[in-house]
C-alpha cells in the first residue's frame, strides 16, 4: 500500500482558497502522498501567504487569471504528462476541505482505478447537508441516468481517481470550468470507460460557503452540458 500511495500524483485546483489548504496538504504528506501538484487558478494577491506555505511541500503551478476549474486540472495533467513517471495514478481534490486525505488513501489503494475512474461519492440523506446540494445533486443524477443510461449518485464530487494512461484523454476533454467535470463523465460513457463509484466523507463547513460554485451561472453550464451532448460529441473533445 506504502509503495501504491507514493505513486499517486494529489491534483488540487484552488482560487482564493481557504488558510486550511496548507493544513491538508501536510496531512496528505503525513498520509503518504509524496506528489502534490497544486494550480493557483488566479487567486488574489490576499490568498499568495496561503500557496507561499504549501510551496516547499507540493509543486505550484499558477494562471495569471482565474481560468476556472476545468483548466486548472488540465494544466496540472500537462505538467504531470510531462514530469512524472508513467506507472502513477491521479487523484483530484478540491481546495475547500471537502475531501479528507483519508479518503484519497481510499481511491489510491482501489484496484479498480486501472479499468477506468474512480468517483468519491457522497452521502447526501444525512442529516444536515445543505438543502440546495441534496436537491441539486439528486437531479443532476436523475438527469444523468435518463439522458446517458447510468445512475452515478454524486455527479458533482471533485474527489476522482484514474491511472496515468487517461491523461491523454482527460486533457483533451472539452470545458474550462465546472462544466469540464460534466463533460468528463459523459466522454467515459461514450467511450465506455467504467465509472465506479466509492463512499466518501459528507463534509459540509458552513453550509459550504467557501465553495466559488455560483448556484446560478454554473448550474446552467452543467445544465446545458447535459442537454447539449445528449446527441453529439462536438463539445466533448477539443
Amino acid at each position: 500500500m506504502e509503495e501504491t500511495v507514493r505513486k499517486c500524483v494529489i491534483v488540487i485546483p484552488a482560487y482564493d482558497p481557504p488558510a486550511t489548504l496548507s493544513r491538508y496538504v501536510r496531512d496528505l504528506k503525513r498520509e503518504g502522498f509524496q506528489s502534490i501538484v497544486v494550480v493557483d487558478d488566479g487567486s488574489g494577491a490576499d490568498f499568495l501567504s496561503v500557496f507561499d506555505e504549501i510551496s516547499p511541500e507540493a509543486v505550484v503551478l499558477r494562471h495569471d487569471n482565474n481560468r476556472g476549474k476545468g483548466a486548472a486540472l488540465k494544466t496540472a495533467f500537462l505538467w504531470i504528462t510531462e514530469n512524472i513517471s508513467a506507472d502513477s495514478r491521479i487523484i483530484t481534490a478540491d481546495a475547500d476541505g471537502q475531501h479528507t486525505a483519508e479518503d484519497c488513501l481510499k481511491l489510491a489503494g482501489n484496484s479498480f482505478a486501472g479499468k477506468g475512474l474512480l468517483l468519491g461519492t457522497r452521502n447526501f440523506n444525512l442529516p444536515g447537508i445543505p438543502f440546495r446540494s441534496r436537491f441539486g445533486n439528486r437531479f443532476t443524477s436523475f438527469l444523468f441516468k435518463l439522458l446517458y443510461g447510468v445512475y452515478l449518485p454524486d455527479t458533482q464530487t471533485g474527489l476522482r481517481a484514474f491511472d496515468r494512461e487517461l491523461l491523454p484523454f482527460m486533457t483533451q476533454v472539452g470545458g474550462e470550468r465546472y462544466e469540464y467535470e460534466m463533460l468528463v463523465l459523459i466522454a467515459c460513457v461514450r467511450a465506455n470507460i467504467p465509472i465506479i463509484s466509492i463512499p466518501s466523507a459528507t463534509i459540509y463547513k458552513d453550509s459550504n460557503t467557501g465553495s466559488h460554485f455560483r448556484p446560478v451561472r454554473d448550474s446552467w453550464r452543467v445544465f446545458k452540458v447535459l442537454f447539449g451532448n445528449l446527441h453529439s460529441t462536438r463539445t466533448l473533445h477539443r
